[in-house]
C-alpha cells in the first residue's frame, strides 16, 4: 500500500511536475510566439512601407522623365494637333509628379530622405516654371527660344531631380537591407530563447520552434524578395549607377552602368573606380573618391567624355554622392552616370540650325546681322573698315512662276554654290530671305568690295539654270555699303543697303549701286520710304476724307441722268489735305493701293447711303489696278453693299484702261459678278493703250471714259479732235456711253457737244466738293492749292 502510495505520489508529482513544465512551456512558447508575431508586424510594415516609397519615388522619375520626353516632342514635331496632346499629356505627368511626391512626404521618412525631399522642392518649382514656359513657347511657334530655354535650364535642372530621385532609391535599398539585418537577429535571439527554454519539452517545443521557424523563414523570404525588387529597379534605371566602399572599390554596377563603361559588374566588382570610371582626360579618379567619400562632398552636373572598355568614347554627365546609413556615417559613394551623346549632337544640330538657312546652308539673316554688328563694333572701336553687299537676283520671280517652287529653290541652292566661290571664307555670305542675300567682307575697302560685287554679278550672269530641258538665265541687283566709325546702327547699314540695291534694280536691273550719302537716287528712296510711313499712318488714323465732283450730261436725254465721281484725299499729321499726285506714287510702289481702295469703297457707300441721286444717277468709285489682283476684292464689295444698304445701281466702278488690259481675266470676271449685281461699270483713261480695241469687246462696261491728255488740247489740236471724235463714235457702236474728261474751258465743251459725246467732266464743269463736313472745314484751303489734276491726280483727287 505504501508502495502503491509512493508510486501514487510519484505519480501524481510527476503529472503536477509535468503539468507544471508544460505551462511553463506553453508561457514561454506563448511569449516566444507573441515575440515573432510582434517582430512579423514589424517586419511587415518596414517592407510595406518601402515597397510604397519605392513605388513613390519610380512614379516620380517616370513623370520627370516623361514631361521631357513630351516637351521634346513638341519641340520636334509640326502638327499642331499633335502639339496640343502632347501638351494635355505634359500637365497630366506633372500631376502625377506632385501627387507620387506629396504622397511620399506624408509617409515616415528618415532625415536624410527629409533633406533630399527638401533639397530637391526648390528645383522641382524652377524646373516646372521652366518647363511650362519652354511648352508655352513652342505653342506660340517660337521653337528657338524654346531650344535654348530646354537646353540651357530645363536639362540641367532635370538632372538634378533625377540625381536626388536615384539617391532616394538608394536609401530605399540599403533601409531594406537594413529592415532584413535587423529582423534575421531579432529571429536568432528568439529562436535561441526557445530551444534553451524548450528543451525540457521536446515534443512541445518542437513543434513551437518548428512553427515560429517556418515563420521567420516566410518573413526572411518577404525581405529577400523586397531586396530583389529594388535590385531590378536600381537594373532598369537608364542612368548608370556605380557604387563603391570607403576606399574606392567598386561594389555595385547596374546594367546601365555596364553597357557604358563596356564592363560588367562580375569583372568591375572589387577594382579601384579609376580602372571602371574611365575618363578621356587623363588622370586617376583618387581625388574623387577623396573627396566625396573622405570629405563627404557631393560632386555634380559634371561632363566629361567616358572611355569604354573597347576605347570607344561617350558624352557623359556624372554626379558622385556620399553613400551613407541611417546615422550618417559615409560608407562609399554612389556614382550616375548618363549618356549625353545624343543631347549634345542634337544640340549642335539644333545651333547650326540656329545660324544657318534650311535651304542653302548659308547663314540666315539672324546669324547676318549679328556678324554685322561685331563688324560695327569693331569698326568703332579698332578703326576698321568693312563692307555690306545686298544682292536681290533678277527674273528669280519667272523660274517660280513658269516651273514651280521646286525648280525655284533648286536655282537658289545652286546659286549659293556659284557665290560662295566669290567671297573668302571669313567673310559671311548669308540668304537674307526668299531671292535677297547679304555678304559681309570684313576688312574690305570700298574698291575690294567693288571687286567682289562684280565678280558675283558676273557669276550670277553667268550662270544658267536647267530645269525639265528649259534654260534660265537671270541677273541680280547689288547695292553696297562700307561699314565705317560714322556708320550708324545696323538698322542704319542694312538700310542703305537695301536702298543702294533698289536703285540698282530702278536703273535697269543687273546693275551694282555703291551707297553715297549725297545720293539724289538715294534721297528720292527714302523719301518714298517716308510717304510710306504716312500712308500707315493715315490709314491707322482714318486721316483721309472724301470728295466728289459732277459729271454733267450734254444732252437733256432722259437716259442722261448726271453723276458724280468719288475722289479722296489724305490728311496730314497737321490736318492739312495732301495733294493725291504726293501720295499716290508711293502708294503704287508700295501696294497700299488696296487698303486706301477698301477704305474708299466702304466709306463712299455709308455716306450714299444717306445722299438722295437724281433719278438714275450713280456715284463713281475707282478701282486700282493692284485691288484688281486683290482675291478678296469681289467678297469685300459684296459685304459692303449688304453692310450699306446701298442699291448696286447707284455704283459706278471705274478702272483704267491700262489696269483693265493688264488684269483681263480678273477684270472681266468682276465686271460680270458685279454688273449681274446692278452696278455699273466705265473703262476710264480710254485711249491711252496700245490695244483698246482689241480688248474692248471683251470688257462688258457700261461708260467709256476718253483719256483727258487728248480732251485737254482738243480745241488747239485737230489730231486730238480727231482722235476724240473717233473714240466717241466708236464708243456709241458698241453701245457704251461716253464721257470726256478734262473739260477746262467752254471751247472744249462746245466741241464735244458738237461731236455728240455724252457726257463732260472737268474743272470747267466743277471743282471737287466735301463730302462730309468734316471736309468741307478744308475745301477753302484745297481750292487755293488746286491746279487742273494730272492723270494720276485726277483719279483719287
Amino acid at each position: 500500500m505504501p508502495d502503491n502510495t509512493n508510486v501514487e505520489k510519484a505519480h501524481w508529482g510527476l503529472i503536477l511536475g509535468f503539468a507544471v513544465m508544460l505551462l511553463l512551456m506553453l508561457a514561454l512558447s506563448a511569449s516566444a510566439l507573441r515575440s515573432n508575431s510582434t517582430l512579423q508586424q514589424s517586419v511587415e510594415q518596414v517592407v510595406d512601407q518601402q515597397r510604397v516609397k519605392t513605388a513613390l519615388v519610380t512614379a516620380m522619375r517616370d513623370a520627370a522623365r516623361e514631361r521631357t520626353v513630351l516637351l521634346t516632342t513638341m519641340l520636334l514635331t509640326d502638327d499642331p494637333f499633335a502639339r496640343e496632346e502632347a501638351w494635355l499629356a505634359f500637365d497630366a505627368e506633372g500631376a502625377r509628379f506632385l501627387e507620387a511626391r506629396e504622397t511620399l512626404r506624408t509617409m515616415r521618412l528618415s532625415a536624410t530622405e527629409h533633406a533630399i525631399l527638401e533639397a530637391q522642392a526648390g528645383r522641382m518649382l524652377a524646373s516646372g516654371s521652366v518647363h511650362r514656359r519652354i511648352g508655352e513657347l513652342i505653342l506660340a511657334g517660337d521653337s528657338v527660344q524654346a531650344r535654348h530655354l530646354l537646353l540651357d535650364e530645363a536639362v540641367p535642372l532635370q538632372a538634378y531631380m533625377f540625381d536626388n530621385l536615384n539617391e532616394l532609391a538608394v536609401l530605399q535599398e540599403q533601409e531594406a537591407s537594413r529592415a532584413a539585418t535587423e529582423a534575421e537577429a531579432a529571429y536568432r535571439r528568439a529562436r535561441n530563447v526557445t530551444i534553451a527554454l524548450g528543451s525540457g519539452a521536446l515534443l512541445l517545443g518542437a513543434l513551437i520552434g518548428g512553427m515560429v521557424i517556418r515563420r521567420s523563414r516566410r518573413a526572411e523570404l518577404r525581405l529577400f524578395r523586397e531586396k530583389e525588387r529594388a535590385q531590378v529597379t536600381l537594373q532598369t534605371l537608364t542612368e548608370g549607377v556605380i557604387t563603391t566602399d570607403d576606399h574606392g572599390r567598386v561594389t555595385y554596377l547596374n546594367s546601365a552602368a555596364e553597357a557604358l563603361t563596356g564592363r560588367s559588374a562580375q569583372t568591375a566588382r572589387g577594382q579601384s573606380l579609376g580602372n571602371v570610371f574611365v575618363l578621356a582626360e587623363a588622370g586617376p579618379r583618387t581625388e574623387l573618391v577623396q573627396r566625396v567619400v573622405h570629405a563627404a562632398t557631393p560632386h555634380s552636373d559634371n561632363r566629361a567624355l567616358l572611355r569604354q572598355a573597347n576605347g570607344t568614347t561617350l558624352a557623359i554627365e556624372y554626379t558622385a554622392s556620399p553613400l551613407r546609413d541611417r546615422n550618417h556615417r559615409v560608407l562609399g559613394m554612389v556614382l550616375v552616370l548618363r549618356n549625353v551623346t545624343e543631347v549634345r549632337s542634337l544640340t549642335e544640330q539644333l545651333s547650326y540650325q540656329a545660324s544657318h538657312d534650311t535651304l542653302t546652308q548659308l547663314f540666315n539673316r539672324r546669324e547676318f546681322e549679328r556678324r554685322l554688328q561685331l563688324a560695327l563694333d569693331s569698326a568703332r572701336t579698332e578703326g576698321r573698315v568693312h563692307a555690306v553687299c545686298y544682292l536681290d537676283l533678277d527674273q528669280f520671280k519667272v523660274v517660280n512662276d513658269t516651273c514651280g517652287h521646286v525648280a525655284g529653290d533648286e536655282l537658289l541652292k545652286q546659286l549659293a554654290v556659284a557665290l560662295a566661290l566669290q567671297v573668302k571664307s571669313r567673310d559671311v555670305l548669308a540668304r537674307l530671305g526668299g531671292d535677297e542675300f547679304g555678304v559681309l567682307l570684313e576688312e574690305c575697302s570700298p574698291e575690294r568690295a567693288l571687286e567682289v560685287s562684280q565678280a558675283m554679278q558676273r557669276a550670277v550672269t553667268d550662270f544658267r539654270f536647267v530645269w525639265e530641258q528649259r534654260v534660265f538665265q537671270i541677273g541680280v541687283s547689288i547695292g553696297v555699303v562700307s561699314v565705317a566709325a560714322d556708320s550708324g546702327s545696323l538698322t542704319d547699314v542694312l538700310k542703305a543697303a537695301d536702298s543702294a540695291c533698289y536703285v540698282a534694280k530702278e536703273k535697269g536691273r543687273n546693275r551694282i549701286h555703291v551707297y553715297q550719302v549725297d545720293d539724289t537716287a538715294l534721297a528720292r528712296r527714302r523719301g518714298e520710304m517716308e510717304w510710306l510711313q504716312r500712308i500707315n499712318e493715315a490709314l491707322r488714323e482714318d486721316r483721309f476724307c472724301l470728295y466728289a465732283q459732277d459729271i454733267m450730261p450734254l444732252s437733256a436725254r432722259d437716259d442722261l441722268p448726271p453723276h458724280r465721281e468719288v475722289l479722296v484725299r489724305m490728311i496730314d499729321d497737321q490736318g492739312e489735305p495732301v495733294p493725291p499726285q504726293d501720295f499716290v506714287p508711293a502708294a503704287e510702289r508700295y501696294n497700299l493701293m488696296p487698303a486706301i481702295d477698301r477704305w474708299v469703297i466702304q466709306n463712299a457707300l455709308d455716306l450714299i447711303a444717306q445722299i438722295e441721286a437724281p433719278k438714275g444717277g450713280a456715284f463713281a468709285i475707282n478701282l486700282s489696278g493692284q485691288s484688281l489682283c486683290d482675291d478678296g476684292l469681289q467678297e469685300f464689295i459684296i459685304h459692303a453693299f449688304l453692310s450699306s444698304g446701298v442699291e448696286p445701281h447707284r455704283v459706278c466702278f471705274e478702272i483704267t484702261e491700262t489696269a483693265a488690259i493688264t488684269n483681263l481675266s480678273r477684270a472681266a470676271q468682276l465686271i460680270r459678278t458685279l454688273r449681274g449685281m446692278g452696278c455699273q461699270f466705265a473703262l476710264d483713261d480710254f485711249g491711252c493703250g496700245l490695244s483698246s480695241f482689241t480688248y474692248l469687246k471683251n470688257l462688258p462696261v457700261d461708260y467709256l471714259k476718253i483719256d483727258g491728255t487728248f480732251v485737254r488740247n482738243m480745241a488747239n489740236d485737230p489730231m486730238d479732235r480727231v482722235l476724240v471724235e473717233y473714240i466717241n463714235e466708236i464708243g456709241h457702236v458698241l453701245g457704251f456711253k461716253t464721257i470726256a474728261e478734262y473739260v477746262d474751258d467752254d471751247a472744249i465743251l462746245i466741241l464735244l457737244k458738237h461731236m455728240g459725246v455724252d457726257y463732260a467732266q472737268g474743272y470747267g464743269i466743277a471743282r471737287p466738293a466735301p463730302l462730309t463736313p468734316a471736309c468741307a472745314k478744308r475745301a477753302a484751303a484745297t481750292r487755293e492749292r488746286e491746279a487742273p489734276p494730272t492723270r494720276t491726280s485726277r483719279r483719287l483727287g
